[in-house]
């Protein structure tokens, strides 16, 4: 079967605590996933993948990441600011803004066998419970909408009934909808 090529909707709902993530697209070699983190709020301790690149794309908000195996290294990215993370590279992040952030993470690699690694060579086991890994708090009503522009919608944050293009329900499914180009 050849492969398909698909458009993919930038879209999550709001989070005041907490984080959330979805996976957008999936193939052999790359992943697409959209996460929203809280104010405050980041993913992992300082760690480095060995086996994945990672590019994270600030959609909406404020992302401070500490790179380098010491952390010391900072750097922050607002939107439409990418951070490229090769293979290897130590990093950490979080949500440096007053608002939630909204980032694209793309992960490319050869062998889906990726491990994380501490500074100290040792393995990450799983997802961490260390920098705000609680339960999320979704913002009812507020998404993170991003339309291609060939749309002709209105692009950032909406609320469901004011702003933006107000297309939230059955024509675009909740989460991260995508559809094959025929």
């Amino acid at each position: 079967m050849d492969p398909k090529a698909q458009v993919v909707q930038l879209k999550t709902q709001l989070v005041s605590e907490g984080h959330i993530r979805f996976m957008l697209a999936e193939t052999d070699l790359m992943t697409l996933r959209i996460h929203c983190y809280a104010p405050g709020i980041g993913e992992n301790a300082l760690h480095a993948h060995t086996k994945e690149d990672h590019i994270f794309v600030v959609l909406e908000g404020t992302a401070q990441f500490n790179a380098e195996r010491d952390g010391k290294t900072v750097l922050t990215a607002t939107k439409n600011h990418a951070v490229v993370l090769p293979a290897g590279s130590y990093y950490q992040f979080c949500n440096s803004g007053q608002t939630p952030l909204v980032m694209a993470r793309i992960g490319a690699g050869q062998d889906k066998a990726d491990q994380r690694l501490n500074p100290d060579g040792s393995a990450v086991p799983g997802r961490t419970s260390e920098q705000g890994a609680a339960k999320p708090k979704l913002i009812e009503g507020s998404f993170f909408e991003e339309f291609p522009a060939s749309f002709g919608f209105g692009r950032g944050p909406t609320r469901a009934g004011g702003g933006g293009h107000g297309l939230v329900g059955e024509d675009f499914p909740l989460w991260g909808s995508s559809q094959s180009l025929n």
